[in-house]
Formats: C-alpha cells, sequence, structure tokens
C-alpha cells in the first residue's frame, strides 16, 4: 500500500464534501471494505478514490479513503490490536469536524492515539462548517483558538475552513473563497482547500518520483523516475534557483547587477563599463566558488527554501541581504565586492 490518506470524522462533518471539493474528485456514497490481509480490515463509507498529482518536480497518486467515525469505532478500542496493524500503511490522517458543534470534535484524542501508535506522518485537524446556525455564537471562535493550541501540542496542523466564508454574507456557504494571491501572507498559510493541497504536496509520501523536464531558460534538466528525498529535492531546488537567476538570461547581466549592489542611491549602469573585464580578470576562482555555495548552499529542502515555491523569492531575499552588507562598506572595497558577488551569481559550474 502507497500514499493513503485516511480522512475520519463523525457522520455529518461534510467529508465526502471536503474531499470532492479539495482534490476536485467525484467521490460516490457506498459501502467499502479495505482488506488487507487476515489481521487488518476497514469500512469505508465512500468508494476508494486515486487522487493523480504533478508538480515541477515529481507526481505521485495518493488513494484517499473516507472512514465514518464515532465514539463506538472500533478502531478507537484500546483494545482492538487490529487498530495498532496501520503503520506503514496511513501516509495521513485527517480529522474533520464542525466548528460549531464541537461534540463532533469527541474523538480527536483517539485518533491522537490511534496516529501515535501508527506512526502517521502528516497529521491535518480540518473545522469543517457545515451549518451557519451558530455563525453569531460568540464563544465559537474562542473554543476554536484553543482547539488550535490543542493540535499544535499534539503535532497537528489546524485548517481553520470558517475562513472560507464572508463574514458578511447571509447565504452559507459562500462560493466566493478566499484565495487572492496578492492577499497571501507565506508567513500565515493558506486558511482554505489550497492550505490541505500544499500540506499534501509537501509531505514526502512513500512513492514520489521525478517528472521529466528538459532543459530550457530559467529550467534545469531532471531526469524522470528518481525517488525524491529531502536531500534530492533540495538539489533539484537549488538547481532551479541558479538557472533563474543565471542574470544574462533574465536580461540583466552581471555587470549590471553589480551596478545596483555597489550603488546607495539611484543606480548608474555605467559604474563598470570602463574597468569591468581588468576587475574580474583579479578574481580568485576559489573565492567566487565559495561566494557560490553560500549564495546557494548544498543541503536538503528545508535548508535550501521552505518550499519550492519560494526558490526566487529566497534568492532575492539574499540580493538584498547582500546590499544591505555591501552599503556599510568604504567605496572602494564595496564597489569590488559588488563586483564579486555579481560575479559569483552567473558562476557555472558545469
Amino acid at each position: 500500500m502507497q500514499n493513503v490518506a485516511l480522512f475520519v470524522g463523525r457522520k455529518g462533518v461534510g467529508k465526502g464534501e471536503l474531499v470532492s471539493k479539495t482534490f476536485d474528485v467525484d467521490v460516490h456514497r457506498t459501502q467499502y471494505n479495505i482488506s488487507q490481509c487476515s489481521h487488518l480490515s476497514l469500512s469505508l463509507d465512500y468508494e476508494p478514490v486515486s487522487w493523480y498529482h504533478k508538480t515541477l518536480y515529481y507526481d505521485f497518486v495518493a488513494k484517499l479513503w473516507i472512514h465514518n467515525s464515532d465514539e463506538d469505532d472500533a478502531l478507537l478500542d484500546p483494545f482492538n490490536v487490529q487498530a495498532d496493524n496501520f503503520k506503514g500503511i496511513v501516509d495521513c490522517l485527517v480529522f474533520v469536524f464542525d466548528p460549531f458543534d464541537f461534540k463532533s470534535s469527541m474523538e480527536f484524542d483517539q485518533w491522537c492515539d490511534f496516529a501515535t501508535k501508527n506512526e502517521v506522518p502528516l497529521k491535518l485537524c480540518v473545522a469543517n462548517p457545515t451549518k451557519p446556525s451558530a455563525a453569531g455564537a460568540p464563544d465559537y471562535r474562542v473554543k476554536l483558538m484553543h482547539f488550535d493550541q490543542v493540535c499544535q501540542s499534539a503535532g497537528w496542523e489546524l485548517v481553520d475552513m470558517t475562513k472560507m466564508y464572508e463574514p458578511a454574507s447571509l447565504v452559507y456557504p459562500s462560493r466566493q473563497l478566499v484565495i487572492k494571491r496578492e492577499e497571501i501572507d507565506p508567513e500565515v498559510g493558506l486558511n482554505n482547500y489550497l492550505h490541505i493541497i500544499l500540506a499534501f504536496e509537501q509531505n514526502f509520501w512513500s512513492y514520489m518520483y521525478s517528472v521529466y523536464r528538459p532543459k530550457t531558460f530559467g529550467q534545469h534538466f531532471l531526469n524522470p523516475g528518481i525517488h525524491v528525498t529531502n536531500e534530492r529535492l533540495g538539489t533539484w531546488i537549488r538547481n532551479d534557483a541558479i538557472e533563474k537567476m543565471q542574470f544574462n538570461i533574465l536580461g540583466i547581466s552581471s555587470k549590471n547587477l553589480a551596478a545596483c549592489l555597489y550603488a546607495t542611491g539611484k543606480v548608474d549602469y555605467s559604474e563598470y563599463e570602463q574597468d569591468w573585464d581588468n576587475l574580474v580578470s583579479q578574481f580568485d576562482d576559489g573565492e567566487i566558488m565559495d561566494l557560490y555555495l553560500e549564495l546557494f548552499p548544498e543541503g536538503d529542502s528545508y535548508t535550501v527554501v521552505n518550499s519550492p515555491m519560494e526558490s526566487i523569492d529566497n534568492v532575492v531575499y539574499q540580493l538584498r541581504r547582500i546590499h544591505n552588507q555591501l552599503s556599510h562598506l568604504p567605496d572602494v572595497e564595496r564597489r569590488i565586492q559588488a563586483a564579486k558577488f555579481a560575479v559569483a551569481y552567473s558562476f557555472n559550474q558545469d
């Protein structure tokens, strides 16, 4: 079994609709029994769904299982040894509850135990409103904030779907989702369906392989079929960042970049016109390589960038940081160091 996401929660909390809207798939309600072997079986309330997903770097197929749960669920029985047999089978556990009916969250602690015993790597808790009747209740937000703290202490990530709705809307649920990219704060994250998708993307599934990509402007060549690891993904992100920031490709030469890094006010792009070749010829290749590795560090994806989407933002941040550092140097030294960093950015290892 590979890449299984198990959605659990009480009947009526909207698990099927959540799966359908999040992954843009059809779900069919029917009794379905999963039997992996003689000591493991699971009853589902929908047919299992296969979700194919492809990113810039890899693709994978996830199996989505939807299971109705309540206080009598056999999987939550501490004396049921079968409940301990999901290790290595369930890669993601999604607990769904209605924030306007906190009784629907009563089994959360038991599912925490299930996740711990079976070493589930990705755990999401989704507050999924199904009706507006309690939207004006003064205490639901306080309860949700407390539940968020409980999730964090237990190693779960809370996805607050109440923020999907327009606050002033009288119609529930609203069809207008809060997905305006200019309003997205990467430090806060996305409180909508995309939040779940991103969590799935960033979890390293059991079977995730690289996709084929030809070498083009701003895109490094990638062979297909390579099993993804943190280190490999970090290298691919790093390579793309290098490709995309080759300033001669993007129309910004090393000479002009040096002028930008050197300037303390308005940029004078003719600053290095007279002596650029002579200046660069004096640079030590080893020193340039050291600067190159500082700008594009080796390592896994977590030390390179927080996510693949941030690779270019990370490089831009580096440029701003370097510019700020150079601004404190004496004029002559600042001019030389600016040129060195610009050359390092365009340095090609091939």
